[in-house]
């Protein structure tokens, strides 16, 4: 984990599984290399914890954490990298509970959430214990993959009218020991308003070191492939005045050169 941070920098990590009670303050220090930081943990200790949200206190104003089984959710404003310009958005880190039902409660109060907040730009993150389609679960018993769940998954999805970003990397996110079961149990989605904020946000499903769940890494990545190749209809070259349209449009560009 720590060379994972140390080459990606990130300004807010979630991890499910601490498997810690009490973490000590210079803990997070070591891990994020620095003290400018704020964190929520909740600990194995707290029904439906084990969860930890940190980010950095220079890029984050946090304004509101709100716990619960099975999620952190953290509203705050962040300063966007392009203009400077603080915007409002909040993130939940989930661990989804191995027991259906509870899972199923889990998301009907993150809908909720999210229902009284349309307004925010939304990421919530995290291991979902439940997958999108049948092929997204592979190995043993994969004749036996509940349909039901799958179902009430995509439907919470859409009701939150949240987006499955692009994913880059590998196909799955949890193995069992020598790969005989895996299934894509992660995953990041984020709203509309989100994707507003961060047009080219793709989550990097990175190689499996110690943990049974490979790591997501979340980044925001527009490619300027230059000015765009003039196109035109053969339709067009019949219109009156067509021909005039696009002489003055060449001359009116101006061609920088040495």
């Amino acid at each position: 984990m720590q060379e994972l941070m140390n080459k990606e920098k990130p300004g807010i990590v979630c991890i499910q599984e601490t498997k810690q009670v009490n973490i000590p303050n210079l803990k997070y220090y070591s891990v994020w290399g620095n003290n400018e930081i704020s964190w929520v943990h909740r600990g194995v200790d707290k029904e439906g914890g084990d969860i930890l949200t940190m980010w950095s206190k220079q890029l984050f104003i946090c304004s509101r954490i709100v716990e619960g089984k099975g999620f952190i959710m953290t509203e705050r404003e962040y300063k966007h990298e392009d203009n400077n310009q603080f915007v409002e958005v909040a993130l939940i880190n989930v661990y989804s509970p191995c027991l259906a039902t509870e899972t199923y409660t889990l998301w009907e109060e993150i809908t909720t959430i999210i229902d009284n907040n349309r307004n925010l730009g939304w990421c919530v993150m995290g291991d979902f214990n439940a997958v999108r389609n049948i092929n997204e679960r592979k190995g043993v018993g994969n004749g036996h993959v509940n349909r039901n769940e799958i179902e009430k998954f995509n439907r919470f999805i859409d009701t939150c009218m949240l987006m499955d970003i692009p994913a880059v990397g590998r196909r799955f996110t949890w193995y069992r020991p020598y790969g005989t079961t895996r299934s894509r149990i992660d995953r990041v989605l984020v709203s509309g308003t989100w994707l507003v904020y961060w047009p080219g946000v793709t989550q990097h499903i990175k190689d499996r070191i110690v943990s049974d769940h490979c790591a997501l890494v979340v980044q925001n990545k527009v490619i300027d492939w230059g000015p765009k190749p003039f196109r035109t209809f053969d339709v067009w070259q019949n219109t009156e005045g067509f021909k005039g349209v696009v002489k003055n449009s060449c001359i009116e560009i101006i061609v920088w050169s040495w």
